[in-house]
């Protein structure tokens, strides 16, 4: 076994679901036409979806914020339009609550507003997107600030993971529920 402790060989159970993932993303593209007249007209509370566009030409991974018109108003950045694209490809939420949570208007060193998103999706089984989490961040310095683990106490077993993997690296091993789950991930059809 590794010598951090955590490895294939020690339990790490998976939490059962249904669940509700809440993360804060920012948008980006607000400032530039034509996402810009409706990224203008956002107020906070007003819902956001976040849509697919695997035919996007510049990222066929991206992620569009649309509001309640289904208007374009912005997409996800990359590194959280990546992580979301493939849970809403292999385990779509059952029901996507998100909102606008705060706007910063554009100042005198930025041309665009900032856009704070409250992602807040309806899952139902956590299984998915832990394993994405752990596979996609968890070597992140910024890991533990990256999601808000009081909003989302199912995903706290990540934290030792990760304390594990900042302790040891070269010994470090990722438990055998999240490699199963990895493989069901990869292997399932889209």
């Amino acid at each position: 076994m590794p010598a951090s402790g955590v490895g294939r060989d020690k339990p790490f159970d998976i939490p059962a679901g249904p669940v509700t993932f809440i993360w804060t993303v920012s948008l980006a593209m607000t400032g530039r036409l034509p996402w810009k007249t409706i990224a203008d007209q956002l107020q906070p509370g007003e819902p956001v979806r976040f849509v697919r566009e695997p035919g996007n030409r510049h990222d066929p991974r991206a992620i569009l914020a649309v509001n309640g018109q289904s208007q374009p108003a912005g997409y996800l950045y990359a590194a959280d339009a990546g992580l979301l694209y493939l849970l809403f490809d292999r385990d779509p939420p059952l029901r996507d609550w998100s909102v606008v949570e705060s706007i910063i208007g554009p100042g005198h060193s930025r041309r665009s507003p900032i856009i704070r998103v409250r992602l807040q999706l309806d899952l139902a089984s956590p299984a998915t997107l832990i394993t994405l989490i752990a596979i996609l961040t968890l070597k992140e310095e910024s890991f533990s600030r990256r999601f808000d683990f009081q909003l989302n106490p199912w995903l706290a077993p990540l934290l030792a993971l990760h304390q594990a993997y900042r302790r040891d690296p070269d010994q470090f091993a990722l438990p055998g529920a999240i490699v199963e789950q990895w493989r069901r991930i990869t292997t399932s059809q889209s």
